[in-house]
């Protein structure tokens, strides 16, 4: 009986065994797969960095002050209006 390859006990053999080797392989496959997509899914919006301000986003201290003497102000005058900036631009405060 074992020396009919394609018919018989051999190949019923080999498809149990590939199974039984295949199956927990794409368990694994489709645990990783729910764990990396909807439990730990990566946020829409990743971390930013700068200042949200009046609806706009600027993402440096050059751009910000640009935009607030185009609104007919400056970054001094506005850093004086608000001493504890609620934000950085990578920079620690002095």
């Amino acid at each position: 009986m074992a020396t009919r390859p394609f018919g018989g006990k051999l190949v019923g053999g080999v498809k149990f065994y590939l199974v039984l080797l295949v199956f927990p392989a794409a368990v694994v496959l489709a645990i990783a797969a729910v764990e990396t997509r909807i439990v730990h899914a990566p946020p829409a919006n990743g971390a930013t960095r700068g200042i949200v301000w009046h609806g706009h986003t600027f993402a440096t201290r050059a751009e910000f002050a640009r935009w607030l003497r185009s609104q007919g102000t400056s970054y001094r005058v506005w850093a004086r209006r608000h001493p504890t900036p609620p934000f950085s631009f990578g920079r620690r405060p002095l």
